[in-house]
């Protein structure tokens, strides 16, 4: 997915996404999104219908647990699917936030790669306040290994995006 184009859907208010949307992609329900910004301030935002995957990029909001089917031809990756049974999919995802006295609002990501492939990937993300998605990094993803990342700080979106298979 070209760079722009993920800036403009992270972005996007999520009904003028919804109005774009291919009518065959698997859509989040609408729903108030609540993030702990510290120990004593929240932050919410109300969220339209948000696609899992769309176009090659994987969207995660916070308590998200979902996984994908990768579909792999002559070592390439052709195409990311939702994968609506966790225990089936060739990948998957948690996304959520810690919250206790040391750790409020922190995000943490775990990536399971149940594939012989190496993962890797690109990953722009929207937090409270900002109106632009910024790049953060992604650790490469091992061949049946399980990654972990985490942020000191809320994320509304995290789009996973540029997702490539290596040996």
């Amino acid at each position: 997915m070209h760079a722009l184009r993920a800036l403009s859907i992270i972005g996007l208010g999520a009904s003028a996404f919804a109005m774009a949307a291919d009518p065959e992609v698997p859509m989040r329900a609408p729903f108030t999104l609540t993030l702990h910004v510290d120990k004593e301030r929240y932050y919410e935002e109300n969220i339209g219908a948000m696609p899992y995957v769309h176009e090659g990029g994987v969207y995660l909001m916070k308590g998200d647990r979902f996984g994908v089917s990768l579909e792999v031809t002559d070592g390439k990756l052709q195409r990311i699917s939702y994968q609506p049974e966790f225990e089936k999919a060739d990948v998957t995802f948690e996304f959520r936030q810690e919250v206790d006295a040391n750790t409020a609002g922190m995000m943490m990501l775990t990536i399971h790669n149940r594939t012989s492939h190496q993962l890797r990937m690109k990953a722009l993300m929207t937090v409270p306040g900002r109106k632009n998605a910024a790049e953060t990094r992604i650790i490469p993803v091992e061949p049946g290994l399980t990654s972990f990342e985490s942020w000191p700080h809320p994320i509304v979106k995290l789009l996973l995006h540029e997702i490539e298979i290596g040996h």
